[in-house]
């Protein structure tokens, strides 16, 4: 009669524990980073996630004169970025959209693209009839990059950097359909 475990029985049930142990201990590590990455991804912050990709999904490659040559209206920097987009979130038209990091948060304003003040060749944001949201407030960081296409004028992907949330937008691909329509208008204006 056996009383006792031989020093094997013993050795292979430390081991299988430890293996249970080890892989609990990645699962939380798993589970403790999605939970860091989603953190900031609160109510506030999904719904503001939905209003900028509703108007980056409507964006327009909008033509514009500018001096004798034409082009389209579209301007971006590591700080801002001016389109038109087809969704507007306040106006229910074709609307000057811009996206600014300023005074530490994520701003979006709008302005009527056919307004009686407008100037169709050279859009803006209208001072009198703009509508502002403060999307992303007490942002360390804020920075906008644009992936391009080769020529650099229609843009692919938005990405939006914080320090909150890393936000990436894409465009409704299907206006790249229309893009040897538009170059032909472009060619024309």
């Amino acid at each position: 009669m056996r009383k006792s475990f031989t020093l094997i029985e013993v050795l292979i049930a430390v081991f299988l524990l430890t293996l249970l142990i080890a892989t609990a201990m990645m699962s939380f590590k798993v589970f403790v980073k999605r939970v860091d990455d989603i953190k900031y991804m609160l109510p506030k912050n999904a719904i503001d996630f939905e209003l900028v990709n509703k108007t980056v999904k409507g964006f327009y490659p909008y033509c514009i004169k500018n001096g004798s040559k034409a082009e389209y209206f579209f301007h971006y920097s590591d700080k801002e970025i001016e389109y038109v987009s087809l969704n507007g979130l306040y106006y229910n038209s074709s609307v000057v959209s811009k996206l600014v990091c300023e005074n530490n948060s994520l701003v979006y304003y709008e302005s009527p693209l056919f307004d009686r003040l407008q100037n169709y060749n050279n859009p803006k944001i209208l001072k009198d009839e703009n509508f502002k949201i403060v999307l992303l407030k007490d942002l360390k960081l804020c920075k906008i990059n644009i992936k391009a296409d080769q020529e650099g004028k229609f843009p692919l992907v938005f990405e939006i950097d914080t320090d909150k949330i890393n936000m990436i937008f894409s465009p409704d691909s299907s206006w790249e359909k229309f893009k040897d329509t538009l170059n032909t208008n472009l060619e024309n204006l």
